[in-house]
């Protein structure tokens, strides 16, 4: 097994997409997730980067089926997970594994793609449900996409495209 996960490391490290999402630890099994979101060296990752003017890493997924992906194998439970609230829209995850609030700007800019990467986006204020992921359960046969939430908390944001251009990560 430990050669297993240096080889995995090393694949990874070499890996162009590797910018994209910093390397995780060995052992913890978040190199396993992080290596089942690429297909093959070079393909796009089940979920859009961003990184916050604090430094953090936001992930957005791509589609309904992405969405799971990037909830339920990508993120890390103690993550930050959001959503725009009673809309559909992209499932994004805030990487802040810290057990205190994460730093309200970056909160509030990860609620800002939740608002702008949902049907919410022309709104002029998005509620924004947001809560760890540990908290978010898939009901059995639900369809991709849909999930429970459990212990959220609600930020107010207005979406902003500009806002979401100058956090981009990838082109």
């Amino acid at each position: 097994m430990p050669k297993r996960l240096a080889a995995l490391a090393a694949a990874l490290a070499a890996a162009p997409a590797a910018r994209a999402a910093p390397a995780p630890a060995l052992g913890d099994g978040s190199a396993a997730r992080a290596a089942r979101g690429r297909k093959a060296t070079g393909a796009r990752l089940p979920y859009r980067t961003y990184r916050s003017s604090g430094g953090l890493d936001i992930w957005v997924g791509r589609g309904a089926a992405s969405n799971d992906e990037l909830t339920f194998h990508a993120a890390s439970p103690d993550d930050v997970w959001l959503h725009a609230r009673d809309d559909a829209g992209a499932h994004v995850v805030l990487r802040w594994t810290n057990p205190d609030t994460p730093p309200p700007r970056d909160l509030h800019e990860a609620a800002l793609l939740a608002a702008w990467h949902s049907r919410s986006r022309g709104s002029a204020v998005v509620p924004v449900d947001w809560t760890r992921r540990k908290h978010v359960r898939k009901p059995r046969g639900a369809k991709p996409g849909t999930v429970m939430m459990q212990q959220s908390r609600t930020v107010m944001v207005r979406p902003d495209g500009e806002v979401e251009r100058k956090l981009r990560t990838e082109s």
